[in-house]
Parts: C-alpha cells; structure tokens; sequence
C-alpha cells in the first residue's frame, strides 16, 4: 500500500512496479526467439517424417511451413486491404 499527497491510502496490484510485464521489449524478443526455436525445430523435424503428398512440391523441405507464412502474409494484406475499404469515419454512427 502506499500513500498519496492527501495521506488517503492507495491500494495497488501486487506486480505494479516490478516490471514484470508482458509487453515489455525483452519479454517480445524472447517470444520471437522462442517462436523461431520452434520452427527451426519443426523445419528439422520435416526431414524424419514421411509425407504422403499428392504432388511434388509437397516433398520439398519446409514447403509446409512456407505455404502457411505465404497464406498467412496474403491474409493480412487482404484484410488491410478490406479495412481500406470498409473503414468508416470515427463519428460514423453520431452523425
């Protein structure tokens, strides 16, 4: 607890202060070294399994993980794209 000018006391969360925050940049750059460790991982792991592919492309190494970053990328641009031209003024529904 602690006191403001007025001597009222202030209750406060226990990690306020601590910097114990997930939006910290530390915490961000251990979420993306760990996500990269992941993949790498996975990407290595696609040598020991067999696939059953229709086609051949679908035996490359990390075409998997590939095709979903491409789709994952064309996602977010289309929805960029859809907000351009959905988007509505901030005081739209006032009006």
């Amino acid at each position: 607890m602690s006191a403001d000018q007025q001597g009222h006391h202030i209750e406060t969360p226990p990690d306020k202060g601590t910097g114990a925050t997930a939006s910290g940049a530390s915490n961000a750059n251990r979420i993306v070294y760990g996500l990269s460790a992941i993949c790498a991982l996975l990407v290595v792991a696609d040598l020991f399994v067999h696939k059953h592919g229709y086609f051949k492309i679908e035996h490359v190494l990390g075409f998997y993980a590939f095709f979903g970053f491409l789709a994952c990328t064309v996602l977010v641009l289309a929805a960029k794209l859809i907000r351009a031209i959905l988007m509505r003024p901030e005081d739209y529904y006032d009006k």
